[in-house]
């Protein structure tokens, strides 16, 4: 116990380096509303009547003003004085947000602007490790939500990059049960996997459609002649509405490419077809009325989602400025440096699609569909300068501490020495933070013949697979890593396209280790742990040089090892040496906690097992972990404890928490141990049917996979209860 309070209090020190992830707060804030722009009262009209409903959802292609619209809608209420009667909670979504960790951080930090009490006890569920599952820091907040004396307003803007099951799951929960004084806004391109039909039927949703935001022939008129002061005749501007269909983005670029041209008359008359033709003819027409510095900066910059002067000047800088240092440049550019941030405020003045996301006007972002537009045109005419741009914006990006974005520009980049570099230095703070969603889409981004290249990622990825449960997957990189240091070792010669030149002593003697240590886990799955004994004991002999992040490894598996075998004594000696060498390191290495206290519990000390259990997941609470899947194991053995105390509720209780962590990290061994759990306690509930449909959803996951025997053993037993008390002897 003495080393678990010095665990928990080294992961509370302030000292300690956590990785927690930044927040972009100009995610949260209402986008400003542009000085000019087209007033709609008979939409807003229609948006006062989500007053009403628990969800108005506002549904269409881009380019129709669904943004703005609701800008607009909030800065009018607050205008009228309703802003003592009503809190805007505003969460501007993009593709990172898919994350179901990241995107419960965001909700649960947009809220502030309700009560920071209010979040603070929701986002501190959602980090906690006790009693978390989707459905409970949302009921928390609506608990929450429903005590506060006025109307509060949660609006999900760009909800169409959101994809994951998980988070629809939640925002389905929480329409379900949302407080009257709370109504969601959500902002999409496409409609979400909703009950939206439900929610129509009982007179709970709001619509706004395309065709309620296309604009009218008096908007149309506004719109160019007040807006763009075009001067258009009514004929003009009836020929502009019907070839546009009302199309804002449409129009926009229309009335853009009209801006100081002469043959209005004849640029109207050619102006027809298809939505794609007028997209690529106005593009074409919109920055061919740009100056050369305007178009340059406006093709070079769309490789960004979102932009700033500083990052502007940074990938824009020529190989002989000073912030160039290594980094290849853009040089035959006729951008003048200094000038990005008074760019980005022209554009926005000019209504050439720039949006700024704060009110100081520092963040800003093209609109999306010319933004895709912008992209094509530069793959066009400067393919060359993709890579480029996009290392330069990782540099930047990594020098302000913005990890994610850096790595995904270099994955972009095809950058894949710098990839593999940031993957290297930063991948356990986003396993140990639960991220294995993020990880893992890292580790798609490479081919994999370029994995390859790197022999230490090899054995990074060889050990996130064995975290997610696809440990049959690691031979062949660990094959890999193994053929390139043993020539760099022996002096033997190179392999071609293996990276190998920055290869230290240490780093040679890590992928050693690593390599013994992840084919002895592999051997304990397979049923083998007498080989894996051999392996891990040979490792020992061999490298003697391993460090206390190696060794804090080693002897876990030697302890599942120990464990296998049925000897005790020996596993909880392994894994307690396993802690010792875990408190030396930086790392959090949870699972060695974890399985010191299945084994605490198999030798029958639940008392302690339970102790040990539950400062596991307070240390995780402590340190910010948010939704690690493998938290899963933890609530799965207190349920099997709780299960053995005959306290079925508690057990329960655990064992649903533990099905609910799976989601966040789709281990098999993790899933079949949860829904396992889960078979036993309905079993001894007596609900056999419920038992059984649980107990299949294990028996799916050790399908056709490497799994640990334990696992494969506590599911037959479970199916054995199963069959003995129905009677169906002929399956025994």
């Amino acid at each position: 116990m003495k080393q678990i309070e010095t665990q928990k209090k080294k992961i509370t020190d302030p000292s300690v380096g956590l990785a927690i992830q930044l927040l972009i707060k100009t995610k949260l804030l209402v986008p400003p509303l542009r000085v000019s722009f087209v007033q709609r009262p008979d939409l807003l009209g229609k948006l006062d009547k989500g007053f009403h409903c628990a969800l108005t959802l506002i549904s269409a292609p881009a380019g129709y003003g669904k943004t703005t619209l609701l800008t607009e809608w909030i800065n009018t209420r607050k205008k009228i004085g309703a802003s003592s009667t009503l809190t805007v909670c505003w969460l501007s979504l993009d593709s990172g947000d898919n994350d179901p960790i990241r995107f419960l951080t965001y909700l649960t930090a947009s809220l502030e602007n309700v009560n920071p009490k209010l979040s603070a006890e929701a986002r501190s569920l959602i980090q906690s490790s006790k009693s978390f599952q989707p459905q409970t820091p949302i009921s928390i907040l609506i608990n929450n939500l429903q005590e506060i004396p006025h109307s509060i307003i949660l609006v999900l803007d760009d909800y169409q990059f959101i994809s994951n099951p998980a988070i629809h799951d939640g925002i389905t929960f929480l329409l379900e049960h949302i407080p009257v004084n709370v109504h969601l806004f959500i902002a999409t391109r496409s409609d979400p996997p909703l009950p939206l039909a439900r929610l129509r039927s009982h007179n709970q949703l709001n619509e706004l459609r395309a065709n309620d935001l296309r604009f009218s022939s008096s908007e149309v008129a506004i719109f160019l002649n007040d807006v763009f002061n075009l001067s258009l005749t009514p004929t003009q501007i009836t020929a502009l509405e019907n070839r546009t269909e009302g199309w804002i983005a449409g129009l926009q670029m229309a009335a853009i490419s009209m801006q100081g041209r002469l043959d209005t008359t004849q640029f109207i008359e050619r102006f027809s077809g298809s939505h794609r033709f007028i997209m690529d003819y106005l593009t074409e027409e919109a920055l061919n009325c740009q100056s050369n510095e305007i178009k340059e900066f406006l093709l070079y910059t769309s490789i960004l989602e979102r932009l700033s002067g500083s990052l502007c000047e940074f990938i824009l800088a020529r190989e002989s400025d000073n912030e160039a240092n290594a980094l290849p440049s853009i040089n035959d550019l006729s951008f003048i440096p200094g000038k990005s941030q008074n760019l980005l405020n022209e554009l926005e003045r000019s209504n050439l699609f720039v949006i700024p996301t704060d009110e100081a006007r520092i963040w800003y972002r093209y609109h999306h569909l010319f933004a895709d537009i912008l992209r094509t045109r530069l793959k066009q005419t400067s393919p060359e300068s993709i890579p480029i741009l996009h290392m330069r914006a990782s540099a930047w990006f990594e020098n302000n501490g913005w990890i994610e974005e850096s790595i995904e520009h270099s994955l972009i980049a095809r950058d894949w020495d710098n990839a593999s570099r940031l993957i290297d230095l930063h991948i356990y703070r986003y396993l140990e933070n639960g991220q294995m969603t993020t990880v893992m889409k890292w580790i798609e981004g490479f081919p994999k013949d370029i994995i390859y290249r790197y022999p230490k990622l090899c054995v990074k990825v060889a050990e996130v697979y064995a975290q997610a449960g696809l440990i049959d997957q690691i031979d062949p990189l660990l094959d890999r890593a193994e053929e390139i240091i043993s020539v760099v070792k022996d002096h033997t010669g190179d392999i071609e396209g293996a990276r190998t030149k920055n290869l230290t002593g240490k780093d040679i003697n890590m992928i050693r280790a690593m390599s013994a240590i992840l084919r002895g886990l592999k051997s304990v799955c397979a049923g083998k742990p007498n080989h894996a004994l051999e392996r891990l004991h040979q490792a020992l002999i061999d490298i003697p040089e391993m460090e206390s992040e190696e060794l804090a490894v080693l002897f876990w598996v030697e302890g599942w090892a120990y464990r296998s075998l049925g000897n005790l004594d020996r596993a909880l000696a392994s894994l307690t040496k396993g802690t010792e060498f875990a408190l030396k390191t930086e790392r959090l290495f949870r699972d060695i906690w974890t399985d010191l206290a299945i084994v605490t519990r198999l030798v029958g000390k639940l008392p302690q097992a339970i102790e040990i259990f539950n400062n596991s997941l307070q240390i995780a609470a402590e340190r910010g972990i948010q939704n690690q899947g493998n938290l899963s194991r933890d609530e799965s053995f207190l349920s099997f404890i709780y299960l053995e105390q005959n306290n079925l509720d508690l057990a329960y209780t655990h064992a649903n928490q533990a099905i609910t962590y799976t989601q966040w990290w789709p281990s098999h061994n993790i899933i079949a141990t949860a829904y396992t759990g889960l078979a036993q306690i309905l079993f001894a509930r007596n609900d056999l049917d419920r038992s059984v449909l649980a107990l299949q959803n294990a028996d799916q996951e050790r399908k056709n996979r490497m799994m640990t025997p334990y696992i494969h053993s506590i599911v037959d037993i479970t199916w054995a209860r199963i069959w003995l008390r129905r009677g169906e002897w002929n399956f025994l």
